[in-house]
């Protein structure tokens, strides 16, 4: 074979085929195939990234919320139960001010998160954050979460947590920027004892005879003197209701006539009785 016939053999032999239409159709089908697992494993990731990660983040914020709740319902227990034993009014001053302050490093970065989620929360959880966000003086935020906890009791039909949000809620306007709201705190009370008013159990008739004494401590202190006097009979009244033998009942006559005689009327203080209106909710 001469050289111009070897040439022929190798250009046959490197020419490129023409293509069938099965070859077609492998070529553009693993395409396809690469193009679909595109579409399909991009959204996924995407989806994983950005929402499944968004949700998980959003359940870790909220329990950390929770926990947080626990912690200082446990630091306001451990205060509870120390404040007795601590000799001195000026050493509980030292003792409360650290609990607060050691509240306050807890609490200070879960502001935002505490807005973000309040509505995720249950009711006594709101309750417990709102107590302590209301002594580190956030009266707005306070009212807050107060105003949702309250929604919440409500419709899983607690009332004697409805009422207890109530009072939580008149005692926190003690906190006010703006000076106590005496109308809007008295309001608050009586709407907390009416709740309260049809159930006979005791220890309703004991929540009802506490909020009211403490009502009474802020009329005697900053309201009117006769509405204090009145509030605190009332007090007295509702525990001699309940069965004289509990122990609780004999606690709160104590701490009722002790506290009494450490308050003594203010020159030009109003004395002129609880509203009509504030004694028509108490009937």
């Amino acid at each position: 074979m001469d050289l111009s016939e070897r040439v022929a053999v190798l250009e046959e032999r490197t020419r490129v085929k023409p293509k069938s239409f099965l070859d077609h159709v492998k070529e553009w089908g693993g395409v396809c195939t690469l193009i679909v697992a595109l579409l399909y494993t991009f959204p996924l990731g995407v989806w994983d990234r950005f929402y499944l990660t968004k949700k998980a983040r959003e359940s870790a914020e909220i329990l950390e919320l929770r926990e947080v709740a626990l912690q200082v319902a446990k630091l306001d227990g451990d205060w509870a139960r120390s404040a007795g034993s601590i000799p001195t009014p000026d050493l509980q001053t030292m003792a409360s001010r650290a609990y607060g302050a050691e509240k306050t490093t807890i609490l200070s970065g879960k502001i935002g998160a505490l807005r973000k989620y309040k509505d995720r929360l249950t009711a006594p959880e709101l309750v417990m954050l709102g107590y302590s966000i209301s002594q580190m003086n956030k009266p707005t935020l306070t009212e807050e979460l107060y105003a949702t906890a309250f929604e919440k009791a409500k419709a899983n039909g607690n009332t004697g947590l409805s009422a207890d949000i109530l009072r939580l809620r008149a005692f926190a306007l003690l906190n006010s920027v703006d000076g106590l709201n005496l109308e809007k705190m008295r309001g608050l009370y009586s709407q907390s004892a009416a709740l309260l008013a049809p159930l006979e159990a005791d220890n309703y008739v004991l929540q009802t005879a506490f909020n009211l004494f403490e009502w009474s401590q802020i009329e005697l202190a900053k309201g009117d003197w006769i509405c204090g006097e009145v509030l605190v009979d009332m007090a007295i009244q509702k525990l001699a209701d309940l069965p004289p033998f509990s122990p609780m009942v004999v606690q709160y006559k104590q701490q009722f006539g002790t506290t009494m005689n450490q308050y003594s009327q203010r020159p030009n203080q109003p004395a002129n009785g609880c509203p009509d209106e504030v004694l028509a909710e108490l009937k």
